[in-house]
């Protein structure tokens, strides 16, 4: 059996040719998997942080991608708010599927599963009525930004004229004193 992937047993060996023709065993339960020890304290450990890093991932990564999309990408108005209706959606489906599957909970236990998907349902909510406003202040934005930049480049190109005369002048004056 070259290259063949071998599980020994003391009696019996199972080849990978044997696996994927799904041949079970019944004294080989675990031939359709490869199992991995990890101790409990270690999945409790790491448990946590994926928890906080799988709540991050689906309240604020869509919420972020709708505010790009529908204030700096798109400009119509119509498809903005169309965008913000399907958001909405998606997050009272995700809310109502956490009441649906914790339904043992205690009152306080799902109130904190469930307020960042109630608070992203509610800042998407208010921006969706108020989607003009907040497209028009990140224009007003980003034209004061651009006014910034051009003074901070007419005050550099003022501060070089002014380099460029006084070099100039230098040089005159210099000129003049050579005989």
């Amino acid at each position: 059996m070259d290259g063949d992937i071998q599980h020994r047993e003391p009696s019996r060996i199972i080849s990978k040719s044997a696996i994927n023709n799904n041949i079970s065993c019944s004294d080989c339960p675990h031939i359709h998997t490869f199992n991995i020890y990890l101790p409990p304290e270690f999945l409790i450990a790491i448990a946590i942080p994926y928890a906080g890093a799988g709540a991050t991932i689906l309240t604020f990564l869509p919420f972020i991608i709708v505010v790009y999309f529908t204030v700096w990408v798109t400009e119509s108005v119509i498809l903005a708010r169309l965008i913000w209706i399907v958001f909405e959606m998606y997050y009272f489906i995700l809310l109502i599927y956490l009441i649906a599957i914790q339904p043992t909970t205690t009152f306080a236990d799902a109130f904190w599963i469930a307020l960042p998907f109630f608070i992203m349902i509610l800042i998407g909510a208010f921006i969706f009525w108020q989607l003009r406003n907040v497209r028009l202040w990140v224009f007003q934005n980003r034209i004061e930004e651009a006014e910034e930049r051009g003074s901070r480049l007419v005050r550099r190109a003022g501060a070089g004229a002014r380099t460029l005369a006084g070099a100039a002048d230098e040089l005159g004056r210099g000129q003049g004193r050579r005989r």
